[in-house]
């Protein structure tokens, strides 16, 4: 028996919500959020802000992100840590519907562990943040999977070079090439370029949770 307060929605609606209720303006703004996610996992809604100009070459507007959330294509998260403040952080991934408009169009993503608690969302944030300030992209295509620990990620720079981007406080350049040696990938690795992520981890939060989509006003 399903919940009541079941938020999934399955693939038909999903296809019946862009193929007959989105405007057309609508369906052309969220398809660019959802790209932009497909390839970064997770962002805050800076990072998306300034990733959909760069990408696109205008502004996001805040109502088509919103309509996204409402519509349980993306999962919109409110930082929280517990304490009486007015943070107004906020952070976005990919929710199922959304997985299933990129597979309709045949667009490859990226998914972070089902399960992940803050330690690992801090990391994909943290490295998102390193890669948008060094105009690096996600390489999504990388032969290996990235670990369930995500504390490395992979990356191309602006000449296509693959950049694998570790936080040092947290794993080695050595215990990155061992994971690569235990791989079956014949593929070669030998033009890597490994760099360290500079970037302070920037905190997700303890009790971060997600807007429910019915709370979201467009």
């Amino acid at each position: 028996m399903k919940n009541k307060d079941d938020r999934t929605i399955p693939g038909y609606v999903v296809d019946v919500l862009f193929l007959e209720e989105m405007t057309q303006i609508q369906i052309r703004y969220i398809r660019g959020i959802l790209e932009i996610l497909a390839s970064y996992m997770l962002l805050t809604t800076e990072m998306l802000y300034e990733l959909y100009e760069r990408n696109y070459g205008e502004k996001l507007h805040l109502q088509f992100l919103k309509k996204a959330v409402q519509t349980t294509l993306v999962i919109e998260y409110h930082y929280d840590l517990g304490q009486k403040s007015e943070c107004k952080t906020y952070f976005y991934a990919l929710n199922g519907p959304g997985y299933h408009a990129l597979d309709r169009d045949n667009i490859q993503y990226r998914k972070y562990r089902f399960m992940s608690a803050y330690e690992e969302k801090s990391q994909i944030i943290t490295a998102n943040r390193y890669f948008i300030d060094n105009k690096y992209v996600p390489d999504i295509k990388f032969p290996i999977p990235l670990s369930k620990n995500l504390k490395f990620f992979y990356a191309l720079n602006s000449e296509k070079q693959r950049i694998v981007a570790y936080l040092p406080a947290l794993v080695s350049q050595a215990a990155v090439e061992e994971y690569f040696a235990k791989s079956d990938i014949k593929e070669s690795l030998d033009n890597i370029t490994y760099e360290q992520i500079t970037t302070e981890l920037i905190p997700f939060g303890f009790y971060t949770k997600a807007t429910h989509p019915k709370d979201v006003l467009v």
